[in-house]
């Protein structure tokens, strides 16, 4: 027999679900070293996601969407190397004549990633190796475009962002 939710449980999950993204918030921030305007942009990310929580079959965007599997259950941001996967695992996932960039739990696998010859100048990098390297190239242009402070899914990514595609043309 299936499980109806109801919009009260569904709410009550919603709130509930929150804490354990601010709890592995705290947890993820411990782990980096990473430029002050960064850290500073990460909590103003994950102070907007605590107020506005995770959204409702209440809410009229999100009225046909139930978030709750999203909201049950505990988040723990992956550990693992994103080199560790064989790349065999790719299989039919791959064509030949095109550029590719591999991301396993999240994060930029480079010995999974091919793209090939690029025009000079132009730069494929993971994110999180020119946030390392040169911080103030991507300051000017991170949560520039998604605005967290109006959708919680935005403020969550922006909290946890780690790693992403760089590309510079």
């Amino acid at each position: 027999m299936p499980v109806i939710e109801t919009r009260e449980s569904a709410i009550a999950g919603a709130i509930q679900g929150v804490d354990g993204y601010l709890a592995e918030f705290e947890r993820f921030e411990r782990s980096l070293n990473d430029p002050a305007w960064l850290q500073a942009m990460r909590r103003q990310a994950i102070a907007r996601f605590a107020e506005l929580g995770f959204p409702t079959l209440r809410q009229e965007e999100w009225r046909l969407t139930n978030v709750a599997p999203v909201t049950q259950g505990a988040f723990r941001w992956p550990d693992g190397d994103p080199d560790a996967v064989a790349p065999s695992l790719l299989g039919a996932h791959v064509f030949d004549a095109a550029a590719r960039l591999v991301f396993v739990d999240g994060r930029f696998s480079p010995r999974l990633s091919s793209v090939g010859e690029l025009p000079s100048g132009t730069i494929v990098a993971s994110l999180a190796e020119v946030l390392a390297r040169e911080p103030e190239r991507l300051e000017p242009w991170l949560a520039r475009f998604a605005k967290f402070d109006r959708h919680p899914f935005v403020a969550l990514n922006t909290a946890f962002l780690r790693d992403g595609a760089f590309i510079y043309v």
